[in-house]
């Protein structure tokens, strides 16, 4: 999955002067997504064209996956 996202990542940079990845938090996987973000920010790490904000900053911009509270 880290790999796949990665190449779908560098793809859109060939088009995009910036990347935003939001990786939003599912009711099942919320320590997986959390990693998962991390992970793609280390792939990226010095690279400034690629954001990956981190959970639980999503409900900032209202990004949901039917997580209950």
């Amino acid at each position: 999955g880290s790999y796949l996202l990665k190449s779908i990542v560098e793809l859109a940079l060939k088009k995009h002067e910036k990347v935003h990845l939001y990786i939003s938090i599912g009711n099942h996987d919320s320590h997986s997504s959390y990693w998962l973000s991390l992970v793609l920010e280390a792939f990226f790490l010095g690279n400034d064209r690629v954001i990956v904000p981190h959970w639980p900053n999503h409900g900032a911009i209202g990004l949901d996956h039917g997580m209950a509270d």
